[in-house]
């Protein structure tokens, strides 16, 4: 193969490589819709619309403890994602006294439920950072979902295991006892390349390019 070519195809090479180890993931920013999110109670069953409103996503008390509930394109085989994180805003009308011992976010894979207990939203939007990692003590395997110490600390094997096959990911929405107000945005699954990240890989691609063909210009 010529030198440009190889040049070429290197660059192409390691573009890829890169694309690939920071595309892993999935999202839903909800710029223009509410991206295929639904609402259900806790355990998932039922299923009502979520709102969109301008960028977010909104709920009020549709079920006895409602949750908002991700599309199909946060179920699978994640296995990949373990040692990365979940990520998402959350904001809540107010919260009641234990609100902190409720489940903020969970990962099911068939009856098997991970919940993560990150503590509860504040009145303005609250960022959440959850690791997919046993290491995060956060993390409990099984309970009620409104108290930590209703589970146990899942294993690292567990925890892949779970991530293997998720089969439900869902985010709370009932922080109060009362009427709920509840929004989310900004939900990552994994890592998310971000526009600019693309946008770098194109120009240090065209760079290599035109270094190639002023190389073999000068032959």
């Amino acid at each position: 193969m010529p030198k440009l070519g190889r040049l070429c195809a290197a660059a192409l090479f390691a573009s890829a490589s890169l694309m690939t180890a920071h595309a892993q993931g999935v999202a839903s920013s909800f710029d223009t819709d509410a991206d295929g999110w639904f609402v259900s109670d806790y355990q998932g069953n039922g299923s009502a619309a979520a709102n969109w409103i301008g960028g977010v996503i909104q709920t009020n008390d549709l079920f006895g403890e409602t949750a908002f509930h991700a599309p199909t394109k946060f179920t699978g085989d994640w296995s990949s994602l373990y040692g990365s994180t979940l990520s998402f805003d959350l904001t809540e009308v107010g919260r009641d006294g234990a609100a902190d011992d409720y489940y903020t976010a969970h990962i099911a894979s068939g009856s098997s439920v991970m919940y993560w207990y990150g503590g509860a939203p504040q009145t303005d939007f609250t960022t959440f950072v959850a690791q997919l990692s046993a290491t995060d003590t956060r993390w409990r395997l099984g309970g009620s979902g409104f108290s930590p110490t209703s589970g146990v600390a899942p294993t690292a094997a567990e925890f892949q295991s779970i991530l293997g096959n998720i089969t439900r990911l869902q985010i709370n929405a009932e922080f109060i006892t009362g009427a709920d107000n509840t929004r989310l945005d900004n939900v990552i699954l994994g890592a998310v390349p971000e526009p600019q990240t693309y946008l770098m890989l194109g120009l240090g691609l065209g760079v290599l390019v035109v270094a190639a063909k002023k190389r073999a210009r000068g032959r």
